[in-house]
């Protein structure tokens, strides 16, 4: 098969071709996933919003399953596990290691689908296939085993009071965040995005300050 052009009127070589089209998929899916859902998400609608047909999307992915696993080990490799290697830095004492994966999260803003992908996929219990289901399971076990460790650190260093226990109080962080992050996809234009950072950064160091 040949190569096609771009608006240049340059040959664009194959490979660069099928990254850029297998690029766009993915964005034009994740939105619609999260703004539509995951059973309106039809891999027709996909190909339109892609400008592509649908055999070419099915060329692709070849199903519907195909692209959500996708879309999730996108998620996971570019937002979430950098993410959580902030959690692992022992340099650094464990409040400022929650400050630098809250800051790093909340300046996800820009790939904001890619994080509430798994948040809006969670709740579609009877419409998501029971491997999505269970890998983002797993993904929300892995932070919340990383988060109540950086706690439990805390918490024996003097940093945390002792006073509730640190699974619980991960629990609350990554549920402040899911929360932050959707309030932030329906009223972003509304709010000040640094303010709104900050107070949610408060809320949670205070909880973990005091009693």
């Amino acid at each position: 098969m040949p190569a096609s052009k771009g608006t240049s009127g340059t040959a664009i070589p194959n490979e660069e071709r099928r990254r850029r089209n297998t690029q766009r998929i993915l964005d034009v899916s994740e939105q619609r996933i999260v703004r539509s859902g995951y059973a309106a998400a039809t891999m027709d609608r996909i190909a339109a919003d892609a400008e592509v047909t649908k055999g070419t999307l099915y060329f692709y992915f070849d199903s519907k399953e195909a692209l959500l696993d996708a879309l999730l080990q996108r998620s996971e490799d570019t937002i979430f596990a950098p993410a959580l290697t902030l959690l692992d830095d022992r340099t650094t004492g464990a409040a400022e290691r929650l400050i630098a994966y809250f800051n790093y999260m909340g300046a996800s803003t820009d790939r904001i689908g890619g994080y509430l992908l798994p948040v809006t996929a969670s709740l579609q219990l009877d419409a998501v296939p029971d491997a999505a289901l269970r890998r983002i399971g797993r993904l929300y076990e892995t932070i919340q085993t990383r988060l109540a460790a950086v706690i439990s650190d805390g918490m024996t260093g003097g940093e945390f009071t002792p006073d509730v226990p640190a699974r619980e109080r991960a629990a609350f962080i990554t549920a402040t965040m899911d929360g932050m992050l959707l309030e932030w996809h329906r009223r972003g234009a509304q709010l000040d995005g640094a303010a709104f950072l900050r107070a949610g950064r408060r809320c949670i160091a205070a909880g973990l300050r005091y009693s």
